[in-house]
């Protein structure tokens, strides 16, 4: 047996003690011993931030679920070869019925506007939980890294969710997709056509 406490524990004076298996005690052990962290209190309040994050307290031993909706763990290959079958037509249209079933489906999507601007960064947080990249919302733009997901699922998807149509905005940044309101993508085009170059900054 071991005890974690936290800083915010020590402040209320709580303890928490926690019996684990020997398998889970040399894991910890050897994440000490190669200084992946730096002590096992930390371990304890990762695995307890993402544990609430993921509310997996919603999670059986065969059934998984995340913010209300069951989620399947499907691994890299698969899930290309699933979209390699498909248009661009096909993707982005896949992506808007994807949106709308999500909105439907989602007790906590139900409960806000997700067209509100205010309220972007929450749609997009929550496709951050569920492991789709990392999303960035710049001044309206939505900038994206680290996602196998096709663009055009993404622009279906988001422009259905958000309630604004998207168009993509090439760049010669690898592993970035930038999509940007289509009305501001034709003023860009025509500022460019106007000799007023356009520089993605990060």
């Amino acid at each position: 047996m071991w005890s974690a406490v936290s800083k915010e524990m020590l402040v209320e004076l709580r303890e928490l003690s926690v019996i684990v298996p020997d398998d889970l005690a040399n894991y910890l052990a050897l994440l000490e011993k190669l200084q992946c962290v730096k002590s096992r209190e930390q371990i304890v309040a990762t695995a307890l931030t993402y544990y609430k994050m993921l509310g997996m307290h919603d999670w059986a031993e065969s059934v998984y679920r995340v913010g209300g909706s069951r989620v399947l763990l499907v691994d890299q290959g698969t899930l290309m070869e699933m979209f390699h079958s498909l248009t661009n037509e096909e993707l982005l249209e896949l992506g808007m019925r994807s949106a709308l079933r999500r909105k439907i489906e989602n007790p906590n999507l139900r409960e806000i506007d997700t067209t509100d601007e205010k309220n972007w960064s929450l749609i997009l947080r929550d496709l951050e939980i569920m492991g789709w990249g990392l999303f960035h919302l710049v001044e309206g733009e939505i900038r994206i890294e680290l996602c196998i997901i096709p663009a055009p699922y993404l622009i279906g998807y988001l422009s259905t969710m958000l309630g604004k149509k998207f168009k993509q905005h090439h760049t010669r940044i690898p592993h970035l997709i930038v999509l940007v309101p289509e009305f501001r993508e034709r003023e860009r085009k025509g500022s460019e056509r106007r000799g007023k170059g356009f520089e993605l900054t990060r």
